[in-house]
């Protein structure tokens, strides 16, 4: 697909202070100019986001970085030469120029080099940094198609029509500052992270009074149903059935495995094979988007094993049904 039209008219419209919905290989990205502060609050006024929930600043060359941050770490200089472009933020001491608003008044910004070529082409067209969280109405499931943002916005935000996102989760963000830790967990896991820096990453969790990423306070990822999560060692066949006659229309998220042996009575959505991680992350956000345009009034969500990228696929999971009153 041809996107060289809809690059100009959104760089056009970034240049001119407004926002644009974009294609990442993580998830849809709602920008505005890193430096702009009143179109940056377009984007915390059209998500209802809060503003202590910072936002992540996209760059398309190591030549935007210096312009950003006060310093560049030897730890995160290993990040930026092994895991850039891709889907890692990294935590910065952030420059002067960067708007308070961006970083929730924190000294430190997140960082990422996104591997999209659209992405990318955006980012140089327009000349400058891109600020941007997801694309959705806070709290909200991510949109990883464009029919995701315009099933949220319609025409309210002009959206570059991408392919869908290869990866479907956001992005890791890490901090190699003090005390060096994964502030949000993605496809790039921490034995990955580790094996790069030569270092254990801490895994005890931190109460933050501002948090140092998107992703750490407040729920995330929530349809319209309820979503009952299941623990790995329950049989989820019997607890659909148990839910469904008591009277609930059931969504059921699952497997492949699971998903070929769901009663008819069941609205059924295939995350694909339970062994396939990059699969079930790539799938995740459509199957939710599926249930809020179906009559489901209960998920029932498989768990999956927590490990490599499983344990950002049981993060997000865990964090959809987090206000679940099952």
């Amino acid at each position: 697909m041809d996107n060289s039209s809809q690059i100009i008219e959104a760089s056009h419209i970034l240049q001119s202070g407004g926002v644009v919905a974009f294609p990442t290989e993580t998830v849809y990205g709602l920008g505005a100019n890193v430096f702009n502060t009143e179109a940056l609050k377009h984007i915390f006024h059209i998500k209802k986001r809060p503003v202590d929930n910072p936002l992540i600043v996209h760059i398309a060359s190591l030549d935007m970085l210096p312009a950003l941050v006060t310093h560049i770490s030897p730890y995160n200089q290993k990040l930026i030469d092994h895991f850039w472009p891709g889907p890692l933020g990294i935590v910065f001491p952030k420059s002067n120029l960067i708007p308070d608003i961006v970083t929730a008044h924190l000294d430190t910004v997140v960082i990422r080099f996104p591997s999209n070529r659209i992405a990318q082409e955006l980012i140089n067209t327009c000349g400058f940094p891109i600020a941007a969280p997801s694309v959705n109405p806070s709290g909200k499931p991510s949109s990883t198609h464009h029919d995701h943002v315009k099933d949220y916005f319609g025409d309210h935000v002009f959206v570059i029509e991408g392919d869908a996102s290869s990866i479907g989760i956001e992005s890791t963000v890490i901090t190699t500052l003090d005390n060096p830790r994964i502030l949000r967990q993605g496809a790039v896991t921490q034995a990955e992270l580790e094996q790069v820096l030569g270092i254990p990453l801490d895994n005890t969790s931190e109460t933050l009074h501002l948090p140092q990423s998107p992703g750490m306070k407040y729920p995330h990822y929530a349809p319209n149903a309820p979503i009952h999560l299941v623990a790995i060692q329950d049989d989820i066949l019997d607890i659909i059935t148990t839910y469904t006659k008591q009277g609930y229309t059931v969504g059921a998220l699952v497997s492949s495995e699971i998903y070929h042996h769901l009663p008819d009575s069941v609205i059924g959505f295939d995350l694909g094979s339970r062994d396939n991680y990059q699969t079930l992350s790539a799938r995740l956000y459509n199957g939710l988007h599926f249930f809020d345009s179906s009559p489901v009034t209960l998920i029932i969500a498989e768990s999956f094993q927590p490990i490599g990228m499983g344990v950002a696929l049981m993060d997000r999971l865990s964090r959809a049904a987090s206000n679940t009153p099952i």
